[in-house]
């Protein structure tokens, strides 16, 4: 008679409770915490589009801006846009005196002023000022 070798069920079960409850202790990853991720991710990635606005602007001596609408923006240049971007979910977008950000042939900003984003936790203002091609948060 052979002799078998293996798990049985018992022993399985014990192994994968053993492993499900170290992963819950490991990985707390609660809904505050995907939020603030969220929110990071979404600002991150707003400054690289203005950072590319700014660059193609300067490279292409043609006017290109961001265009701000309830729950996307735009990269648009004269002719046309060419990126879309949507706002996460439970964002929202205010323009104060401008709903866009454009960007002269010298990198500078436009017209300067301030657009107002909520996010879950809070409402930020993004301020554009004169002379300058950076743009900077703050929460209000």
């Amino acid at each position: 008679m052979k002799q078998q070798q293996g798990f049985t069920l018992i022993e399985s079960l014990i192994a994968a409770s053993i492993m499900a409850a170290l992963l819950f202790i490991a990985i707390p990853l609660s809904a505050q915490a995907l939020d603030q991720m969220e929110e990071r991710d979404f600002f991150n990635m707003l400054d690289m589009d203005m950072l590319l606005v700014q660059s193609s602007a300067m490279t292409t001596k043609k006017e290109v801006a961001l265009k701000f609408n309830d729950n996307f923006y735009t990269v648009a240049g004269t002719e046309r846009s060419f990126m879309k971007r949507p706002l996460p979910r439970a964002f929202h977008v205010k323009s104060g005196l401008i709903d866009r950000i454009g960007f002269n042939n010298f990198g500078s900003i436009r017209k300067s002023g301030r657009i107002l984003i909520g996010t879950k936790k809070g409402l930020y203002a993004l301020i554009l000022p004169l002379g300058k091609g950076r743009a900077r948060y703050e929460k209000q």
